[in-house]
């Protein structure tokens, strides 16, 4: 077993995945010690996934990526590098009007690259690791009754 995974690392390899486009969202793309909140949502999102509670709702720690096995780090970054696009878009921030046209069809461009990537990502993760996929569960379907033959006619009664 490798070194294990921390909340700083785990921060650190998000950043490097997804800093630039953190930053054009106006979203955390410097902080890497374990407390991006931008990044929170990533974070227990793919943890929850493998399996993993967090010990708290608002914080990812040490100790919770501990029980991530080393064969299972690529899945997790990989979820949670569709969580924080999927963040990013979710805080998508309105063009400045006051800015040229230029910019503004810069912002639309980002944007819709961004939701085609996402896509993508969201199709990978499907195809790889079923995220984002039901489960499905193997079962009985139990009427309640059972049918009778009358041996004379051969008929259900």
């Amino acid at each position: 077993m490798g070194t294990p995974l921390t909340s700083a690392n785990f921060d650190f390899l998000l950043l490097r995945m997804a800093g630039k486009k953190l930053a054009y969202a106006g979203l955390d793309a410097i902080t890497a010690d374990g407390t991006n909140q931008d990044l929170l949502a990533s974070k227990l999102e793919s943890l929850r996934f493998l399996g993993v509670i967090p010990a708290s709702p608002v914080a990812v720690v040490d100790a919770d990526l501990a029980r991530i096995a080393d064969a299972d780090v690529p899945q997790l970054l990989t979820i949670a590098d569709l969580i924080v696009n999927e963040t990013i878009l979710g805080n998508r921030a309105a063009p400045d009007q006051t800015a040229d046209t230029d910019n503004i069809q810069l912002h639309g461009k980002f944007y819709d690259s961004l939701d085609k990537t996402t896509a993508r990502k969201r199709l990978q993760c499907q195809r790889q690791y079923g995220y984002g996929l039901a489960s499905l569960v193997p079962g009985v379907v139990d009427l309640g009754f059972q049918e009778t033959i009358d041996l004379a006619t051969g008929r259900p009664i």
